[in-house]
């Protein structure tokens, strides 16, 4: 991580030691919780006004709810607060880096990292949480990792049909990002389904023309294919073809993919010429 910023590098090491400390904490229902809390807050009480709370102190605060606060409890809460919230929006930005770089045991490592203390700290259906869940993803399928890839991805994706509904934009991105991963691991079926409902929602949301929607066609289309509907997945292809040619232009890589896809296709298998009979004469 030091090679790519001291600020990057700073932030891993204020999150591990945070993070190192998760699981020695009671957990919130365990009955000794309170009491642990009320320790903490006296040691909080005692120590010289000048001196800083450390990683533990710093913990037991974020995991106060705000009502058992004092004030002076409360301002290094929020300090707390905004500075971990910093070193997690630079870790979200170092992830994808990291993966571009082609380090991605480094950036499975960040995301779940972030993942982890989010998760902890705050709430694992909140957004940001749910984002890093899926560039964590991302990460664990090309590593090979498929099955904890979809697993992450199927509890985002019901979290957010629960939280936000089936037709809103985040819910939809993760289901894209489903179909995509079931269409891979050879679950066709379901990818089917899953990409049948998307496009309509998508043409509703977006637009016909709206490069997600064109996208998803694309997923649908690649379904076809491995399914043996050559017919159905030349056509889809052929009409994405021609808007990502007026949207994007020729020479365009998202052009050209599509062109790809469609030349990979099988010919398809001219019809036999119907045979003529004799016909005896009387």
């Amino acid at each position: 991580m030091a090679r790519i910023g001291e600020r990057q590098r700073h932030a891993v090491i204020r999150t591990l030691e945070l993070a190192a400390k998760l699981d020695k904490v009671p957990s919130r229902d365990d009955t000794g919780y309170r009491l642990y809390m009320h320790s903490v807050a006296e040691d909080l009480a005692r120590r010289e006004p000048g001196r800083t709370p450390g990683t533990a102190e710093a913990l037991t605060l974020l995991l106060r709810p705000e009502a058992e606060l004092n004030r002076s409890e409360a301002f290094w809460a929020n300090h707390f607060a905004d500075v971990l919230q910093d070193d997690l929006v630079t870790l979200t930005e170092a992830a994808p880096r990291l993966h571009s770089e082609g380090d991605p045991v480094a950036a499975e490592r960040t995301w779940q990292l972030v993942v982890d203390v989010r998760s902890h700290l705050w709430d694992a259906g909140h957004v940001e949480t749910q984002r890093a869940m899926l560039g964590w993803a991302a990460v664990l399928i090309d590593l090979g990792r498929q099955t904890e890839a979809l697993a992450l991805i199927r509890a985002v994706t019901a979290e957010r049909e629960r939280a936000l509904g089936p037709d809103h934009p985040a819910t939809l991105e993760s289901i894209r990002a489903l179909a995509s991963l079931l269409t891979d691991k050879g679950e066709l079926d379901e990818a089917e389904r899953l990409y049948t409902m998307l496009v309509p929602q998508l043409v509703r949301r977006r637009g016909p023309d709206d490069l997600q929607t064109l996208e998803a066609r694309v997923g649908l289309a690649r379904v076809h294919r491995r399914l043996g509907r050559h017919g159905d997945a030349a056509q889809a292809l052929r009409e994405v073809l021609t808007k990502r040619r007026l949207r994007l232009g020729e020479h365009h890589a998202d052009t050209l993919a599509v062109q790809a896809e469609l030349d990979s296709l099988p010919e398809p298998v001219p019809p036999r010429p119907a045979r003529r009979g004799w016909r005896r004469r009387r």
